[in-house]
């Protein structure tokens, strides 16, 4: 995973995202709080198999696939990104998080 103020972006190793399956979410955390939402976030989820992946071959071995997720033109201050599951409708089962801060 690399993360810039533009946007995020995940490798994944041999283009298997079968294990990836889970919906992701994408948390901003804006530096004009008046951009946020109630939360104080701005939220955005998606899922990789719905993203065209940029595939990349390595020489030996098997290639890797990065998914790009663009920022909306925005200072931002920090990121948090993980997967979910909502399991019977229920919001939400935190598979995984991470978190980075990018105005240090």
């Amino acid at each position: 995973m690399a993360v810039t103020s533009a946007g995020v972006t995940l490798e994944v190793q041999a283009c298997d995202i079968d294990k990836l399956g889970d919906e992701f979410f994408l948390h901003l955390y804006p530096a004009n709080a008046a951009s946020a939402g109630p939360e104080g976030f701005i939220n955005q989820q998606f899922n990789l198999k719905a993203l065209t992946p940029v595939q990349t071959k390595k020489q030996e071995g098997p290639g890797s696939c990065h998914y790009r997720i663009e920022f909306a033109p925005m200072a931002i201050t920090r990121v948090a990104l993980g997967q979910f599951r909502a399991p019977e409708g229920r919001c939400c089962d935190i598979l995984w998080t991470k978190e980075v801060k990018l105005d240090e």
